[in-house]
C-alpha cells in the first residue's frame, strides 16, 4: 500500500470478505498505512463500536445522518 497516496479512508463496518472493521483494520495498520480510519455503519450502537479506538479507528459514524453536506464537512475535517 503506496502509504503516501492516501490520506484517509472511510470503511464500512462489514466489508466483505471480513466480518466487521476489527478484522479489516488490522490488515489495512498492517500493510502500512497510517492515515487517518473513518468506520461507517447503519448501526453504531452496535457492542463492537465500543472496541474502536483499541483497533486504531478515528472515529464511527452512522450512516443514518450522513448527508451530501455533512460528508462533505466530515471530508474536510479528517482530511
Amino acid at each position: 500500500m503506496a502509504k503516501d497516496n492516501v490520506a484517509g479512508i472511510f470503511l464500512d463496518s462489514r466489508l466483505p470478505p471480513y466480518t466487521d472493521y476489527r478484522q479489516t483494520v488490522p490488515k489495512l495498520r498492517g500493510k502500512g498505512f497510517a492515515g487517518r480510519i473513518v468506520v461507517i455503519s447503519s448501526d453504531i450502537q452496535d457492542p463492537v463500536f465500543d472496541q474502536f479506538e483499541e483497533f486504531d479507528v478515528d472515529d464511527c459514524l452512522d450512516k443514518v445522518h450522513i448527508d451530501l453536506k455533512t460528508f462533505k464537512d466530515i471530508v474536510a475535517a479528517y482530511l
